[in-house]
């Protein structure tokens, strides 16, 4: 049964992502649901932004990058229920089907490539598979991921010294009080590690990896998708 709105969240922190990202990816959801739906941006600077996109601003909190993206686990974040998508992506057919709230955060599994080929990540002096990818996430009112909010708040400076990002983080961590969604379901990949090939049936293309992005790249699809 399909919603009868979806709320989007998306980051926008620091200078790495301009509000050209924030605005296309509030067009491409406008050209790939079949619901209505509201885009609200997490950004301390709001500047540019489409006034249709409603803004959260940041906490005064020492967080930095992706790490603000625990927010989504706090109970006092204002959505309760919606999906959040990364800046560094391409939509290019519907995404209605991802909203699929679950009792735990359901997020991104990196199905696209074999998990013994995946990137590795550092760890401290480790090395560990990450199979989790946080540029898609989604919740409800429902979904118990509160207390790893607490878990990340009280011990914030340790957690964002051992560990590279947030993913490697929830999977080393909390990898039994997230879900994720079934191989093969999202229809998504990741451009960068998928050797540059363009899969015309995907739903959504990941420009992740800290690589060029989608306004450093000629491709005529690309510049056809994102806009």
């Amino acid at each position: 049964m399909l919603p009868a709105k979806i709320d989007f969240v998306c980051l926008k922190w620091g200078t790495k992502y301009t509000s050209e990202f924030v605005n296309k990816l509030d067009n491409m959801i406008s050209r790939n649901v079949s619901v209505p739906y509201q885009l609200h941006c997490m950004t301390e600077d709001p500047t540019g932004i489409k006034p249709n996109i409603e803004i959260i601003p940041l906490p005064d909190l020492p967080l930095n990058k992706w790490w603000w993206k625990m927010l989504l686990f706090d109970e006092n974040f204002p959505i309760n229920d919606g999906i959040f998508l990364d800046l560094d992506i391409i939509i290019q057919s519907d995404i209605t089907f991802l909203y699929q709230p679950r009792y735990k955060m359901n997020i991104l599994h990196t199905n696209w490539i074999d998990l013994a080929e995946q990137k590795k990540w550092t760890i401290g002096d480790n090395y560990k598979y990450c199979s989790v990818n946080s540029s898609l996430m989604c919740w409800n009112k429902y979904t118990n991921r509160h207390f790893i909010w607490e878990d990340f708040i009280n011990n914030r400076e340790k957690i964002m010294f051992l560990y590279k990002g947030i993913d490697n983080w929830l999977e080393s961590r909390h990898k039994t009080d997230i879900d994720t969604y079934a191989k093969d379901q999202t229809h998504t990949y990741s451009y960068w590690t998928c050797d540059e090939q363009y899969r015309e049936n995907s739903s959504i293309i990941l420009f992740d990896y800290n690589t060029k992005k989608q306004d450093e790249l000629n491709e005529p699809w690309i510049k056809k998708l994102w806009q």
